[in-house]
């Protein structure tokens, strides 16, 4: 598994589970709608893990930034759903067994089993949740894969594939439309 694997499952692996209850639409991006739901549930697990690492290290949390915070999560979970828009455009998909076969490399990084489906339940996320999850970095990193290779750039490094994506998603955000509800 690619080192940089790791960290980009932990981006997407807060993002929320829909649900069909009442919600309220916050932001239009292309007219998918990023509702509260989605960004109160980036909140919380962003607090679950400032407790995990405030408790690690005896400090308190400090709730001064919440709407920086909050600001920051409608950001993020824009330019990724202006990315996941291209990889439907482009018609990315992943195998199955692909995506199957990244979670089994997942689960092998816990020394048991059991560890692994406790790292589920505290992450709060099912492991239908991780597997779409895996599915959405998988789609990105092939994504990123395309843009270095239509622009010839060579060695596909992830710093070349996050350059490219970053190019990519400034375009993107120029031909958005981008409508906020709230």
């Amino acid at each position: 598994m690619s080192k940089y694997f790791l960290p980009i499952i932990f981006l997407f692996v807060i993002t929320p589970v829909f649900s069909e209850s009442e919600h309220t639409d916050i932001v239009l991006v292309n007219g998918y709608a990023i509702t509260d739901i989605e960004i109160n549930y980036e909140l919380k697990q962003l607090e679950q893990q400032a407790m995990i690492v405030g408790e690690q290290q005896k400090t308190p949390l400090n709730y001064a930034y919440i709407e920086e915070l909050r600001n920051t999560v409608i950001s993020t979970l824009i330019n990724k759903h202006l990315i996941l828009q291209e990889c439907d455009k482009r018609n990315i998909t992943i195998n199955p067994e692909i995506i199957n076969q990244k979670l089994l490399m997942l689960k092998t990084q816990f020394p048991e089993e059991q560890q692994f489906y406790d790292f589920l339940t505290t992450s709060h996320i099912t492991e239908d949740k991780l597997l779409e999850e895996i599915k959405v970095a998988l789609r990105i990193n092939q994504l990123a894969e395309q843009i270095v290779k239509e622009h010839n750039i060579g060695i596909q490094s992830e710093e070349q594939k996050q350059k490219a994506l970053a190019t990519l998603l400034t375009e993107l955000l120029d031909e958005a439309e981008i409508i906020w509800v709230d």
